[in-house]
């Protein structure tokens, strides 16, 4: 009997963790997407302590190219639901809601207080979905634009969890704009089923 009873309380946490985890992304036109860019600070501070200040620039210099072109594939392909971007050494932060590190476009302006008032409702109703451009969590892992919930915790299927970007296959390697397309379509699709 306690075993039934064990396993019948199981089942009811796991489809309530399934349950929290689906809020966020069937409802996606009423949530908020925050997009957190690299900043390779702790290579960049390596290169600075080994005393090489060019490579150390070169590599800052670099990754603000690519988040500029991350910000500019959103801003032009992207539709579903507003997008903000962060930064990545902001992480904590954010998973303790000081929202004051979050901003709406490539010239990092800061959102006002009713934008902020959104997104913290969005928060606590489960209404937030991270991505970021990395490398996937798990056994295999390959770089893709990856989505999370408001747990920074990877979207299982059948929602759409990411978009591989094949970076480091030159000949198959996708733009930013170009992966921000197919998670659009992957999500109207979702939808449409």
């Amino acid at each position: 009997m306690k075993n039934i009873i064990l396993i019948f309380i199981l089942l009811i946490s796991s489809s309530s963790q399934l349950k929290t985890q689906s809020v966020a992304i069937d409802d996606i036109k009423s949530s908020t997407l925050l997009i957190r860019l690299a900043t390779n600070e702790h290579l960049i501070n390596h290169h600075i302590n080994n005393g090489d200040f060019q490579k150390a620039e070169s590599i800052r210099i670099n990754q603000k190219i690519e988040n500029q072109q991350i910000i500019s594939a959103f801003q032009q392909s992207w539709s579903s639901c507003k997008v903000y971007f962060f930064y990545s050494h902001h992480t904590n932060q954010i998973k303790n809601k000081q929202l004051d590190y979050v901003f709406k476009d490539i010239n990092e302006t800061q959102l006002n207080d009713l934008e902020k008032k959104e997104l913290v409702s969005h928060r606590n109703k489960l209404q937030l979905i991270i991505g970021y451009f990395g490398q996937t969590r798990g056994a295999l892992k390959f770089n893709a634009l990856v989505l999370m919930n408001h747990q920074f915790k990877q979207f299982e299927r059948p929602m759409p969890k990411h978009v591989r970007t094949y970076k480091g296959l030159w000949f198959l390697k996708r733009t930013p704009k170009k992966v921000v397309e197919i998670l659009e379509k992957k999500i109207i699709w979702h939808y449409s089923k």
